[in-house]
């Protein structure tokens, strides 16, 4: 009998397979100083390859959009590797699905970046709003203040 089990031990040994672990690193985003309800707040994820097209939609890897919250309102970004990674934000107030520009390109509807990177002269670029999952079981929590186009002034 200890013959049989000894070979039965060997043989699940010999065949057991590890299994890698499933990234489970996160970026947690909360989004201070929404003025309103209305509308939808969108927040798009950038890392990767597609960095120069930051913080253009088409570039994110993620993106998710959720009611519109006065004051507050947090996103999860789950499952992700190691690396760089840029949050852009937006809060579609008249819920059209786009941020609304006025003259020269300058946003009428509330916005921010990671690292609440400022916008001169346009928006600020991927290195300067760039933050870092250093590990793959790492949360990262990024505050992000809503700007308005009356606090540009």
């Amino acid at each position: 009998m200890k013959q049989f089990q000894r070979l039965l031990f060997s043989l699940t040994a010999a065949f057991t397979v590890s299994v890698p672990t499933a990234l489970c690193a996160e970026i947690e985003v909360s989004v201070h100083s929404i003025r309103s309800d209305k509308g939808k707040i969108m927040v798009a994820l950038h890392g990767g390859e597609n960095t120069k097209q930051f913080p253009n939609e088409e570039g994110a890897i993620a993106m998710q959009w959720a009611k519109a919250s006065q004051g507050a309102r947090n996103f999860v970004f789950r499952d992700l590797p190691q690396g760089e990674f840029a949050i852009a934000l937006y809060h579609d107030e008249n819920d059209n699905g786009r941020l609304d520009k006025g003259l020269m390109g300058i946003p009428k509807e509330g916005f921010g970046f990671s690292r609440n990177a400022k916008a001169t002269f346009g928006p600020p670029n991927f290195t300067k709003t760039a933050v870092e999952l250093t590990s793959e079981d790492e949360t990262l929590a990024i505050d992000v203040k809503m700007r308005y186009r009356k606090s540009l002034l």
